[in-house]
């Protein structure tokens, strides 16, 4: 009966291995297929490109960042899908069920920690800013965790400053925040008018007199 039990749970856990890494494997596809079809100026491309939107920054880290998820998301696809093939020989090989789960455990850890740190770290890189003349808008492009463009518009007015940079985070928009080099933009006014340089010192004192005592 407790043979039994234990090939009914090693089945089950075969099964989700299995459902996620052919949900991946999609994903995984569908990302390949985008960046095969799409050439390297479509790519700089975003949707209403053609209506005044100019290039302003590109990231020079993009392409490395691009690269760095693909094979993240590759060794955690070929992972997730070899683990199905490792239970059944850990099964027939006549180790217990606890070493079976926990194996799966450890495996499982590494396969999908790793894009996941990966994206905390790289999802606030912005990979393509224009800005629009016209409209007077900014938007940025960013990677989500698949890969797949993300597009953020806004204005100089959803634009805050940090006090200090960090390698993290050189603006906010409406408190998300994002990165950008400053010495990767292509004009220094429209940089200047993202953050709000171009606006005047507000160097008035208050108009309360003081009390004299």
């Amino acid at each position: 009966m407790l043979t039994r039990t234990r090939h009914v749970l090693a089945k089950t856990l075969l099964n989700q291995r299995l459902l996620m890494s052919e949900q991946l494997n999609k994903e995984l596809l569908s990302i390949r297929k985008h960046f095969c079809v799409t050439s390297n100026l479509q790519a700089t491309k975003i949707p209403g490109d053609d209506n005044g939107n100019i290039l302003v920054y590109e990231g020079p880290l993009s392409s490395r960042i691009r690269h760095a998820k693909i094979f993240s998301l590759s060794s955690s696809a070929i992972g997730l899908a070899m683990q199905p093939v490792l239970y059944q020989k850990t099964l027939e090989a006549g180790t217990g069920l606890a070493v079976t789960i926990g194996g799966a455990v450890f495996l499982g850890f590494f396969t999908f920690v790793t894009p996941v740190l990966l994206h905390l770290v790289s999802r606030k890189y912005v990979t393509h800013l224009f800005y629009n003349p016209i409209t007077e808008e900014f938007t940025a492009s960013t990677y989500n965790l698949f890969l797949r463009p993300k597009v953020t518009t806004f204005k100089a007015d959803d634009v805050t400053r940090p006090e200090l940079p960090t390698m993290f985070a050189s603006f906010y928009v409406r408190g998300k925040p994002m990165f950008a080099d400053p010495e990767n933009f292509t004009s220094l006014e429209v940089y200047k008018k993202m953050m709000g340089y171009d606006k005047p010192i507000d160097m008035k004192l208050s108009n309360k007199p003081a009390e004299i005592k």
